[in-house]
């Protein structure tokens, strides 16, 4: 028998071993830890379109709606659950937003304009169609250009939500009624 005992290696990151067992590594195997760091820095994009000029930041394309990528920086990700239901793991769109009152209702009411505008007041957002849900982001990107530092422009979408399923669910009870 050997003087020595292999052990799998997610074994070894619990198990301790007395010091006249202590096992030395090998340099023909694989590293002894199987944890690995990743850095978080962006890649430098490199500029392959002739279009674009030298020094003009260039644009990135989400959801039908070119975006400057100098200006991105640190975007604001979309909380986790579901809207209006942070009693069940989901969240309050004015509590993860933390605006003021004022600020709040005015970006609503843009909102609400804009999918009077686009949208079809009976169905929820997501079974609008998909066309005019690209119109409608990129009218709200122009219109409320403050929403740029939100990923997928979450909280326009959280506000469309919100306002076309009390809109869908009025439609469908006086439906039901008449």
């Amino acid at each position: 028998m050997s003087a020595h005992t292999r052990y799998f290696p997610p074994l070894t990151n619990r198990h301790v071993f007395s010091p006249e067992r202590s096992p030395s590594p090998c340099q023909c195997q694989a590293p002894s830890t199987l944890r690995r760091v990743f850095s978080f820095e962006r890649p430098a994009r490199l500029d392959t379109g002739s279009d674009s000029k030298a020094g003009e930041p260039q644009k990135e394309e989400k959801h039908g709606v070119a975006e400057d990528v100098a200006d991105i920086g640190e975007r604001v990700p979309k909380p986790s659950g579901p809207l209006s239901k942070p009693g069940s793991g989901g969240y309050s769109l004015s509590e993860e937003l933390g605006w003021s009152h004022e600020n709040y209702r005015s970006v609503q009411k843009t909102v609400q304009t804009l999918c009077k505008d686009h949208l079809n007041p009976t169905k929820n957002y997501t079974d609008q169609d998909e066309e005019h849900r690209k119109i409608f982001l990129k009218d709200a990107a122009i219109k409320l250009p403050e929403l740029g530092k939100y990923e997928g422009q979450w909280p326009v979408i959280s506000f469309a939500e919100m306002y076309l399923k009390n809109t869908s669910s009025v439609w469908r009870k006086t439906k039901n009624k008449g």
